[in-house]
């Protein structure tokens, strides 16, 4: 009797086991399928700078899903990492015209905001959440 406990016990033991191995192949899956997520600062301050990233970022390759956070300047970016890496998204973002958090400052980029010193001063017409 005790020999068949034993044996039903460890074969109970077995399934567990492999049942929880399958959830966790499955949720692995399932991350790269959805792909990464990454957070990255950057230096927009109004709300056409916010939908500039929004609508631009998506369209570069590997880019699923954009949202930039006006008040925090962070944007959360998910992102396919077998064809884009975070250094990728840091360049796709100068290319928009914007410097970020992991941006070389002496690197030159065409700006896509072109404020003065005071952040009133413009070349271009849109709202500002000053």
């Amino acid at each position: 009797m005790k020999k068949l406990l034993r044996i039903t016990f460890s074969l109970l033991m077995v399934m567990f086991l492999s049942f929880q191995l399958s959830a966790q192949e499955a949720k692995i899956a399932s991350k790269k399928k959805d792909g990464e997520i990454t957070k990255i600062k950057v230096d927009f301050h109004c709300r056409n700078g916010k939908k500039l990233i929004d609508t631009k970022l998506v369209e570069f390759n590997g880019i699923k899903n954009v949202d930039a956070d006006l008040k925090t300047k962070v944007v959360t970016i998910q992102y396919d990492p077998t064809v884009v890496k975070p250094e990728g998204i840091v360049s796709y973002i100068e290319e928009i015209g914007y410097y970020t958090e992991h941006s070389d400052r002496t690197k030159k980029i065409e700006r896509a905001c072109s404020h003065g010193e005071d952040g009133h001063s413009h070349d271009h017409d849109h709202d500002h959440d000053h």
